[in-house]
């Protein structure tokens, strides 16, 4: 003791200090690898973003199959699912698939394995759930099981359930092939094409796959499928575009759902997609054709406008063509006015000549000559006034005239968003409301006939 005590006073407090620190070290290092190593990092890691996304693929496959009556491969497809994300209820919906299974293929395998799911899925929840109707299920497969004089189980005594786990099989290579496309149909390497779903055992490796639907591009892709394993593939279909071709008087402008178009004549038909369309056609001068189309996928259309002029073009044209006749006439009267005048001066250039006056029958006609004359040139003066102010109105209204496409438009844009956002109504009008990007996905799981009547089913988060 005394040796230590020295030993210790020999290194000081410095070096004391300095020792304390890098055991404190040393023991925050071993302790966060631990931690690593066995906390929740590792189940973070198990179930990564990536992992989970795969899972609701499968598990939307699973309940493809089960729909189709595929009950094994919707087991199958379940089970792939539970790997990637621990879900209890995906247990359930594998064990519900089994179930349905056993009653088709009568094996007593298939209720072991799913007598073993629910047992784990019980050993997982607690309470709630579905725990009560897995008793109930656990304690029809049992009476199920003693039918088959071959089936032992554990735990058939009474005593507390002990989850097994399922005997393991050799599973087939298989294929399910779907399309959210209503009446679509694949083929695969090949073969006769077949409605969606399909699922197929096929050979490990690579597959050609075409899905085609009506109105729809037909998509050729591989699929790789994955020995022992449940492969779903997913075949989004992109609709054909109609074709809508639009004739028109050259220069005249095209709107199709408020937006241009170009002039006519357009270099080529149309594409758009299907549904309902607003086709809006106009040029200064002329009405506004408007026509409302429902075009299907791939269909082609042809919409041939004739345009007629407006009235307010036609009292343009009039007041123009007014104007031109109305000045015509003014300049005449100015001409015949000028002859007066010219008349007028003949009378006085002779009287000059001879050197006489005027004799009172020429002095009365340069008078009538002169009255007229001036006659002449008021009615000239107001008649070229009346056609100048006639062919600037007309002017004026010809510039106006311009077509009111986009106000047409703009209606049509109005009427169509009072029709696709009603007034709401409540929760009592039960209309489904879209989830928002950062909602959970909640997965339903597949509702189950039991062997001694009901239904079962069970809802999978994500």
């Amino acid at each position: 003791m005394m040796k230590s005590s020295g030993k210790a006073n020999r290194l000081g407090p410095t070096a004391t200090r300095r020792m304390i620190r890098r055991l404190t070290m040393l023991l925050l290092g071993t302790l966060a690898i631990g931690v690593y190593l066995l906390g929740p990092s590792q189940t973070a890691r198990a179930q990564s973003p990536k992992d989970v996304a795969q899972a609701k693929v499968l598990f939307r496959a699973g309940a493809r199959a089960y729909k189709a009556g595929q009950f094994d491969a919707a087991a199958r497809a379940f089970e792939q699912a539970y790997e990637l994300a621990k879900r209890p209820s995906l247990r359930f919906s594998a064990a519900q698939a089994l179930r349905r299974q056993y009653a088709v293929s009568q094996e007593p395998e298939q209720l072991h394995r799913a007598l073993a799911y629910y047992q784990q899925y019980l050993t997982t929840v607690k309470q709630g759930g579905r725990r009560f109707d897995t008793i109930k299920a656990i304690g029809e497969i049992r009476v199920l099981l003693a039918q088959h004089p071959t089936s032992s189980e554990q735990g058939a005594g009474g005593g507390a359930e002990t989850p097994s786990k399922p005997a393991a099989i050799e599973a087939a290579t298989t294929l399910v092939i779907d399309s959210p496309v209503e009446g679509a149909t694949v083929s695969l390497d090949g073969k006769a094409a077949s409605k969606v779903p399909l699922i197929v055992d096929v050979s490990p490796g690579a597959h050609r796959i075409v899905v085609t639907a009506p109105g729809h591009v037909s998509v050729e892709r591989q699929a790789h499928a994955v020995k022992g394993r449940l492969t779903p593939v997913d075949v989004p279909l992109k609709e054909q575009p109609a074709s809508l071709e639009i004739t028109a008087d050259n220069g005249a402008e095209v709107l199709v759902d408020g937006r241009p178009s170009g002039r006519a004549p357009l270099p080529g038909p149309i594409s758009l997609p299907s549904g309902e369309h607003r086709v809006v056609v106009g040029d200064t001068g002329y009405g506004v054709f408007v026509e409302d189309l429902t075009l299907a996928r791939g269909q082609d259309k042809r919409v041939n406008v004739d345009l007629k002029m407006t009235p307010q073009r036609w009292s343009a044209w009039f007041l123009l063509g007014s104007a031109v006749v109305t000045s015509g006439v003014g300049v005449g009267l100015a001409v015949a006015a000028a002859g007066r005048q010219r008349d007028a001066k003949d009378i006085i250039d002779a009287s000059t000549v001879a050197k006489q006056a005027l004799s009172v029958e020429q002095a009365e006609e340069y008078n009538s000559h002169i009255s007229t004359r001036d006659n002449l040139r008021r009615i000239s003066g107001i008649t070229i006034g009346v056609g100048v102010l006639g062919g600037a109105l007309g002017l004026l209204l010809y510039s106006l005239d311009a077509p009111k496409l986009y106000a047409a438009a703009a209606k049509d844009s109005d009427n169509k968003k009072d029709k696709a956002e009603p007034k709401q109504k409540g929760p009592a009008d039960n209309q489904p409301v879209p989830p928002h990007d950062s909602d959970p996905l909640e997965l339903t799981a597949i509702l189950a006939p039991l062997p001694g009547g009901g239904f079962f089913g069970a809802t999978v988060r994500f």
